[in-house]
């Protein structure tokens, strides 16, 4: 069996920095009921359940929960968290990489700041009663950086997963500011 290149939390947290780039309102009627449904992504070991908040059901704060856990219902305990985190520090930069240069692409060269300003957390992520949790809110048109949704195109292509932002060979595709704007 081939020896993994990463932690399954490292995954787990990965799959959790891909709500907050994909979560997104947009005002076209119908999506907001779609927002309000929890979603359940399973990475071996691990559970990542994203859900909406009391608050952003009744359209007080758009604040979405990200709860991460055993999928054997065991505690995460301190210690296993803290020999996780060189792998989930490694998912923050890769996620942090992909906004930066997203933003170098389109001539935007301020810096871009701490992953909880980019992944708009509110609420960091803490173990709590053996699970980690976290909040963020939701991307919203007008006011918001990278306007709704954005791929963490490094991030995606560090799991595994495709990106239209990346060509067959891994690189950011050229015309990729023609491409952002046939997105928004």
């Amino acid at each position: 069996m081939p020896k993994r290149r990463h932690s399954t939390l490292a995954e787990a947290w990965a799959e959790a920095l891909l709500f907050t780039a994909h979560t997104a309102y947009h005002d076209d009627g119908g999506c907001f009921t779609d927002l309000l449904r929890r979603q359940v992504v399973v990475v071996d070991d691990w559970t990542v359940i994203s859900q909406p908040t009391r608050a952003m059901a009744a359209y007080d704060e758009f604040l979405v929960a990200i709860i991460i856990r055993r999928t054997d219902g065991a505690e995460i305990t301190k210690a296993m968290w803290k020999q996780e985190k060189p792998g989930m520090k490694e998912v923050e930069t890769l996620f942090l990489q992909s906004y930066s240069d997203i933003r170098v692409r389109l001539g935007d060269t301020r810096p871009i700041g701490s992953l909880e300003t980019v992944a708009q957390i509110r609420s960091p992520l803490t173990l709590e009663k053996g699970l980690l949790k976290m909040k963020f809110e939701i991307r919203m048109p007008n006011g918001h950086d990278c306007g709704s949704c954005w791929h963490p195109y490094r991030l995606m292509a560090w799991m595994g997963k495709p990106c239209e932002w990346v060509d067959d060979k891994g690189e950011l595709i050229e015309n990729l500011n023609e491409f952002i704007e046939d997105q928004l």
